[in-house]
């Protein structure tokens, strides 16, 4: 890959795919340099828009994701494309506590494809920051039925918990605990959350003799 940079300076997707492999590689910042490049090469380009977006995003630039992800919005080719923009729009926000900015963005992305988890998933969080609870279990439930990727449905199951447990219902919050457990089973902090909320449930009265 970086012969054929070396032979053609300008192509553009080969600065996209050397950046992909620095990303891969763990040369986060090699790969946003090779990124940036492809974008300035070929700005209509939302793929690499969005693929920068994700890299300064990972380090904690959330002004610079959210602004490709925004330029990305104007030349997606799809519906199912503008909700990933948004949702990445609505992470960003949300890391800059733009609360209203981000719930607009993850709202626009359900608009756009109602079936993306990440979007009932980002949207459930809003509304536990907000302390909405109704509706963060409605969206958490939402982002789960459509096939959430594994840790962020494992943090859905310890939300869940976290408000069921604060609504009082703490046998249904041990239960998300159970199920996070199953699919984290080396997660020590989980097994020790679930431990002490045990300690909280209310014990089944004695029987008379």
């Amino acid at each position: 890959m970086h012969q054929e940079i070396v032979s053609h300076p300008a192509n553009a997707v080969a600065h996209g795919q050397l950046g992909y492999l620095l990303g891969q590689s763990g040369d986060v910042s090699s790969a946003i340099r090779e990124v940036r490049e492809s974008v300035r090469l070929d700005p209509n380009n939302g793929a690499a828009r969005m693929q920068l977006a994700n890299g300064l995003y990972a380090t904690r630039d959330f002004h610079g994701a959210e602004q490709q992800a925004r330029a990305a919005l104007t030349i997606a080719p799809s519906p199912q494309a503008v909700a990933v923009a948004q949702v990445m729009r609505g992470l960003a926000l949300r890391s800059l506590f733009d609360m209203d900015g981000s719930f607009e963005a993850f709202r626009a992305a359900i608009a756009a494809d109602n079936l993306n988890p990440d979007a009932h998933f980002g949207l459930a969080r809003v509304y536990t920051l907000q302390g909405n609870e109704g509706d963060a279990l409605r969206e958490f439930d939402l982002a789960m039925s459509h096939h959430l990727n594994r840790p962020d449905l494992i943090q859905a199951h310890v939300q869940r918990a976290a408000i069921l447990d604060h609504q009082g219902d703490v046998a249904k919050a041990l239960e998300e605990y159970r199920i996070a457990i199953e699919m984290d089973p080396e997660n020590e902090e989980l097994a020790r959350e679930r431990a002490e909320l045990a300690q909280r449930a209310p014990k089944p009265a004695p029987t008379s003799k």
